[in-house]
């Protein structure tokens, strides 16, 4: 978000917003642009986990049929592969990055009182690998933590 790509050549495009959804056995990319082209770009495609580099990326990006004819009357120098495999490109996500920015939310989150003076607490010295899945509602990331979990029970008296 916030970045402009170069489109055809003398026109830019800036992404001002993004959004992924499962769409049956795909994911739907819906993305706000503004400049050259103002309005909301609509790509499916089938999202791949690609293990070397911890990310999430799209390889089969494609302009849904609504988008793809309203670019045909509109705009149809956005229609070219460069700018397909361009949005494809800025669509990868950093699965650890992500997850690294997460940690100490992860940390807090194993940080709890169970009552009867016992507390939990985590630190996590690293995260992965990584797999994906992902329904109709959801899309889901799996990882692998690793770090150390330590339980205190206080004395308790009688």
């Amino acid at each position: 978000i916030g970045k402009s790509i170069k489109v055809a050549g003398r026109r830019t495009v800036q992404i001002d917003g993004l959004a992924l959804t499962p769409f049956g056995d795909q994911i739907e990319l819906a993305v706000d642009v503004s400049g050259g082209l103002k309005g909301k770009i609509v790509l499916r495609g089938r999202p791949a986990f690609n293990a070397a580099q911890s990310k999430l990326e799209f390889n089969d990006l494609r302009f849904t049929l609504d988008t793809d004819n309203f670019l045909i009357r509109v705009a149809d120098w956005f229609r070219h592969e460069n700018t397909r495999k361009k949005l494809e490109q800025m669509a990868r996500i950093d699965l650890l990055e992500a997850m690294n920015q997460q940690r100490a939310r992860l940390e807090t989150a194993f940080r709890d009182h169970f009552g009867d003076g016992m507390t939990l607490t985590g630190k996590f010295e690293a995260i992965g690998p990584f797999s994906l899945d992902f329904d109709a509602t959801e899309i889901r990331v799996h990882a692998t933590l690793a770090g150390s979990l330590t339980l205190a029970i206080a004395p308790q008296r009688l």
